[in-house]
């Protein structure tokens, strides 16, 4: 979709594109809100999108959770339950630093999953649920809508 404007005498062609790039953080944020769609008010076009939505991003979230997994073996040192709650506590800082620092680039990668849109009236019922919060609506809002 293409816009023009004229800011200040100046002709301005503005291009809007959908193509927004998803990181795989954004694609877990997804899943987790569409598992709390409600769906049995939406057209089936939009109720088989949501599910294969879940599919699709199902399958990058289970590899995501086994470098997760990965991550912890590796930096939650042999032993770390058999301390006392005051060694563990010490050492907790320096883990999570010692994880987060190894998830960030995948966290941050793009998704490969691809995510179908949803019709308007499909939005709509996301946008008036009262399961999800703002934030959940909005990235919905973002990625699925057509």
């Amino acid at each position: 979709m293409v816009f023009i404007g004229v800011y200040s005498g100046i002709l301005i062609n503005f291009t809007k594109t959908n193509k927004q790039k998803m990181k795989k953080a954004e694609g877990l944020s997804i899943l987790k809100a569409l598992k709390k769609v409600g769906i049995n008010e939406m057209s089936t076009a939009d109720q088989f999108a949501v599910l294969d939505n879940i599919i699709a991003l199902s399958e990058e979230a289970e590899t995501i959770g086994k470098i997760e997994q990965a991550a912890k073996e590796k930096f939650v040192p042999k032993g770390f339950e058999s301390k006392t709650e005051q060694e563990r506590s010490a050492l907790i800082p320096d883990i999570n630093t010692k994880i987060s620092d190894y998830l960030t680039p995948t966290y941050e990668a793009e998704s490969e999953a691809k995510v179908k849109k949803l019709t308007d009236e499909g939005i709509g019922k996301i946008a008036a649920s009262t399961d999800l919060n703002t934030s959940e609506k909005a990235i919905l809002y973002k990625y699925l809508k057509s």
